[in-house]
């Protein structure tokens, strides 16, 4: 019987080439294969979650115009709820809503409503309101505390409200100093906010009464010039006084509108080291007008007598 002869040293590298080729057009077959099975499993999983959420959505709802009043759907865990479903937009799978305006309306909330309480959930955290839940705020309160944050003056840090450097943890036992912090905070910038107001209401009052005054003696004065002009000799032309007279009143008009704004600006009152840095020009312009006033003075009474 005769032997058989062993492979040579190519025929295994030749073997062992086709050995792979099949090995990875395998893979290469397989691996479309897995990844569409991915997809859908994704997909499947997706519209589970989808179906769930919409389920659970349906539950809510139900439970929500089971209430007797719509007052009761207050607290902080409905909240979060409402917050799923609007960042998620699942009401666009619930058949005859489709849109967030609608869902609110059908489970008997106003959309501006849930909108401002999601917002100050957003700013506040769930902490802070479940913590003032026991606090007399109502949406107007809570709606200067926020405008209050944007400004700096109140900032929530972890567990604490932070009031003008004041720092109040947000737990139960400190409700009574959260509520007096918050009530004196806003008390004091509607202060603020209505000085301001009266001081505005003032100022223009005050330059509409110069304004009128400064009106009046301008047009005396041109009347004054135009008067005295027919006295002049003919050959000289004076309109050019009446012309310069005007931008004398303009600039001095300006000025005093301008100074009345300035002392009175809410920002300037009550600020002593503010005050003191503007009286010196201020003092500095005057005695110029005065000095002028007085050169002037000097000058047509000397050419008078």
């Amino acid at each position: 019987m005769a032997r058989k002869s062993l492979p040579t040293a190519e025929e295994m590298t030749a073997t062992q080439g086709a050995l792979e080729r099949v090995e990875r057009d395998s893979v290469m077959a397989v691996a479309p294969l897995e990844a569409e099975a991915n997809r859908l499993q994704q997909e499947k999983a997706e519209r589970e979650q989808r179906e769930l959420m919409i389920a659970q959505c349906h539950q809510m709802i139900g439970r929500i115009q089971g209430f007797k009043a719509i007052g009761e759907f207050t607290d902080i865990g409905k909240l979060v709820w409402l917050k799923q479903v609007k960042e998620s937009k699942i009401y666009k799978g619930i058949s005859d809503i489709g849109t967030w305006d609608s869902f609110c309306n059908y489970i008997g909330l106003s959309r501006s409503k849930v909108d401002e309480d999601l917002m100050n959930m957003n700013v506040f955290g769930e902490q802070f309101l479940t913590t003032v839940g026991n606090l007399s705020l109502g949406y107007k309160e809570l709606r200067q505390l926020r405008q209050l944050t944007h400004d700096g003056t109140v900032a929530i840090e972890g567990e604490s409200l932070i009031i003008e450097g004041e720092t109040i943890p947000i737990d139960q036992d400190h409700v009574e100093e959260l509520q007096t912090a918050i009530e004196q905070i806003i008390k004091a910038k509607n202060d603020i906010n209505a000085t301001a107001k009266k001081l505005i209401q003032d100022m223009n009052a005050c330059v509409k009464e110069e304004t009128k005054g400064l009106r009046i003696e301008k047009e005396a004065l041109i009347e004054k010039v135009k008067h005295l002009e027919q006295y002049a000799p003919e050959c000289h032309d004076r309109t050019w006084s009446v012309a310069t007279m005007d931008r004398v009143l303009e600039a001095a008009l300006g000025l005093e509108i301008a100074i009345q704004k300035f002392v009175i600006d809410p920002r300037v009152v009550g600020d002593r080291p503010l005050q003191a840095q503007i009286w010196a020009p201020l003092n500095a312009a005057i005695h110029q007008l005065e000095d002028l006033d007085a050169r002037m003075r000097q000058a047509y009474f000397t050419e008078e007598d």
